[in-house]
């Protein structure tokens, strides 16, 4: 999966090798994939409808049933407040997602929380 933003940032993933989109595939090393995958999401960013398909490399097919919420959940708040200070170790922490979730699905490995150091590292 290759996204790209608005800001020209790109997240690359490989779905098969880790579904849930851990840890983004950087550019050097794997120009090739990136270079692959930019025009076919050139062209589903310019498709509508059942012309996504075809722009996606599978004419003919019907599109898959549709997310509810169109991409990955989202982070919608947390508590306490993302900009809190002071936090005691002991703090509950509670966070809402856009969608609802598998119980199953979140482990240490698919749901971290960290810290977001002054210097932009996590800990």
């Amino acid at each position: 999966m290759l996204t790209e933003y608005v800001t020209g940032e790109y997240e690359l993933y490989d779905l098969a090798l880790e579904p849930y989109q851990l840890d983004s595939k950087p550019r050097a090393g794997n120009e090739q994939l990136y270079s692959e995958l930019q025009p076919r999401l050139n062209a589903l960013r310019a498709c509508s409808g059942e012309d996504c398909c075809s722009a996606e490399g599978f004419p003919g097919t019907t599109p898959p049933p549709t997310d509810p919420v169109p991409g990955p959940p989202r982070m919608i708040s947390t508590s306490p407040k993302h900009t809190a200070t002071g936090v005691a170790p002991s703090a509950n922490l509670t966070a809402t997602l856009s969608e609802k979730m598998d119980p199953l699905s979140i482990t240490n490995s698919t749901f971290k929380l960290l810290k977001l150091n002054p210097d932009g590292s996590t800990t």
